[in-house]
């Protein structure tokens, strides 16, 4: 959702997560109604704080345990406001009292919290219900709590208020689908003054406790729990039913100006939840949502590897090299240029049974089999020990392309001198390593599974029956995915010296080759770690990198500035706005069309998922990565080759 013009309720706004979240919403353009139950001086203040921020805001005196109450609450929005398109359910209760301690609590107590923890934000969305319909894509996020997750808060009434919550979620999720999306967050430890009333005198011995307990090293404060809520509200339209936890989670991101979904930072704090990560996980500025781990994510680990956070795609990575051509000995028809490239390096891939599939060679050149005789003696080696992986496409898919969003490119400069550009990866036999080693890494932790966030992330320690294997297999196929783009770029340079209308060039000594879905061990903070880039690039001081945009849009060569806190790492790209199939749904040929005027590449049905729409606006990723990353070239495409 864009969140600027729209309206909001924020239930609790007066203090603590309310109040932060009142004044973020009013910073991005949205107009508050701050409700409060008795801190009339704080709601006030707040209101009048959201103000100066030139949007409306209006304190209103509401106790959300009473149904009429809410009522009137949300028709004074429609009425003061004409709208209402985000509610912010802040409000909560609890008592102190230890868990042990039975007898010190009263039925009261249990009605109190409840009603106001479970009852009043079923009461609020009942009532604001028809306004969030009518606004066309109704937002409500319910500021839950980890108590409800792990037993353990204020009271046993609030921890089993919060767990009712959680529930809450998902089913009023489901009843209110696909126009209004319900989704939490559940903090932990919240910096302020009700924590404060409630420990008393224990407050900064146990503060001092959920510091060392959260990898972060500190409690949170109302402010990180706000930043959440508008990542929620202004995320994938995808999202819903998510409670998304807010705990310390050690995560650092550049993603200052461009979506970070909801779905993507969930799978980042599961991953960054395992024992043994390396200070935290880092998250590039086009990361999303990925199959298995997140892309665009940096994750360093102490003597352990997640397969599926490699993926299948191993290796994969980009190529450019500069020519001694100008724009000016380009042919002023490219179709000609795309066409021999099209010739010289097997694209795409077929699937009709018994033929050859088009994305592979017949009979593969002299200079490919060449290159496939010294890796080809390691894969024997690995696949007497993992046959699954032998009948995998290996040899016949070297010095080939492959399909989605791997690309061949020229391109022009900042000074129209004319460069080479490639992005592909480890292949079919890339993939089926990949495959295997994560169900072998599923199958070894099969008693574990249960305890960890997420299935995909099984894990081979170092030591263990498979690692070593795992580690000899994945470098064989990061090895396969460099010679495979060393052997492409020969191809299309050779195929292009023999194309119409070019005149004779050569290629300089200007070329970077690197991968970006890759582990290497590395030193990191003092200690030697594996580091893991799923959709990232090296980027250490002075050291070379491609960051692609989409089919229309510019792509950069950067400098690595060796910003320690990204683990000396940089964007591969753009990073996805959405998925392929929503792609496929919202845009048209015209678009596409329209979206990749003056490139010279597939304008079919075929490729609109690969649309420049469907990506991250990349002038926006470099923006957010400043820090990372300096530019040396800026290249635009006039050919572009898709399989």
């Amino acid at each position: 959702m864009e969140i600027e013009g729209k309206v909001a309720i924020v239930t609790g706004g007066g203090t603590g997560v309310g109040r932060a979240t009142a004044l973020d919403l009013a910073s991005r353009g949205c107009s508050v109604v701050v409700n409060y139950s008795r801190s009339r001086d704080d709601a006030e203040r707040t209101a009048a704080e959201c103000a100066k921020k030139g949007v409306f805001a209006l304190p209103f005196q509401a106790d959300v345990a009473d149904d009429a109450a809410c009522r009137e609450l949300v028709a004074v929005c429609a009425s003061e406001l004409g709208q209402l398109d985000i509610l912010v359910q802040s409000a909560g209760t609890t008592v102190f009292v230890p868990h042990g301690d039975f007898d010190k609590l009263s039925n009261e107590d249990w009605h109190q919290i409840y009603q106001v923890n479970v009852v009043a934000p079923f009461q609020m969305v009942r009532a604001a219900r028809g306004a969030l319909e009518a606004s066309g894509s109704g937002e409500v996020v319910m500021v839950s709590s980890v108590a409800g997750m792990v037993g353990t808060g204020s009271s046993i009434p609030y921890c089993a208020s919060k767990a009712a919550l959680n529930n809450l979620v998902i089913t009023l999720a489901r009843a209110l689908a696909p126009k209004v999306r319900v989704n939490a967050v559940a903090p932990g430890a919240i910096t302020g003054r009700w924590l404060k009333q409630g420990w008393g005198d224990s407050y900064d011995a146990i503060m001092k406790g959920v510091a060392q307990r959260v990898p972060l090293g500190r409690p949170s404060e109302p402010e990180d729990i706000s930043a959440a809520i508008l990542a929620l509200i202004g995320g994938s339209d995808m999202v819903t039913g998510q409670v998304i936890v807010c705990d310390g989670v050690p995560i650092k991101a550049w993603t200052r100006g461009v979506p970070f979904e909801a779905a993507a930072r969930t799978q980042l704090e599961n991953v960054a939840r395992l024992p043994f990560i390396h200070r935290w996980v880092a998250a590039m500025p086009d990361v999303h949502f990925g199959i298995g781990a997140t892309v665009g994510s940096v994750i360093p680990t102490s003597g352990a590897i997640i397969p599926a956070a490699v993926g299948v795609d191993i290796g994969c990575g980009m190529l450019a090299v500069r020519t001694t051509l100008g724009g000016s000995d380009l042919p002023d028809h490219l179709r000609s240029v795309r066409s021999a490239i099209e010739a010289a390096v097997p694209h795409g891939l077929s699937r009709a049974r018994g033929g050859r599939d088009k994305g592979s060679w017949g009979t593969p050149p002299a200079d490919v089999d060449q290159a496939w005789r010294p890796l080809g003696a390691r894969f024997e080696r690995i696949a007497e020990r993992h046959p699954k992986v032998r009948k995998a496409n290996h040899r016949v898919h070297l010095g080939t392309l492959g399909t989605g969003n791997h690309f061949i490119e020229v391109c022009l400069d900042e000074g129209e001198r004319v460069w080479v550009m490639l992005h592909s990866g480890s292949r079919g036999v890339g993939n089926a390593i990949g495959r295997h080693f994560i169900e072998l890494a599923k199958r070894d932790m099969e008693r574990h599974l249960a305890t960890l966030p997420d299935r995909d992330l099984a894990y081979f320690e170092e030591g263990a029956e498979h690692f070593a294997d795992y580690v000899e297999a994945v470098s064989w196929a990061q090895d396969f995915a460099l010679a495979n783009r060393e052997l492409m770029m020969r191809h299309v340079l050779t195929a292009l010296r023999k194309a119409p209308g070019l005149p004779p060039f050569e290629a300089t000594e200007e070329a970077v080759n690197c991968h970006h879905n890759y582990v290497a061990r590395e030193h990191h903070y003092g200690k030697g770690v594996f580091v893991t880039r799923k959709g990232a690039v090296r980027a250490r001081a002075g050291e070379l990198g491609i960051i692609p945009g989409s089919m229309g849009a510019r792509s950069f060569l950067v400098r690595g500035k060796g910003n320690p806190e990204s683990f000396e790492s940089c964007s591969h790209g753009a990073g996805r706005a959405m998925s392929r199939a929503e792609a496929k749904r919202r845009f048209s040929l015209e678009d596409h069309a329209a979206a990749t005027a003056g490139v010279e590449c597939r304008k079919d049905a075929d490729v609109i998922d690969e649309t420049p729409g469907a990506y991250k606006p990349i002038d926006a990723v470099m923006a957010a990565q400043q820090d990372l990353v300096e530019v040396v070239h800026e290249l635009r495409q006039v050919v572009c080759v898709k399989g």
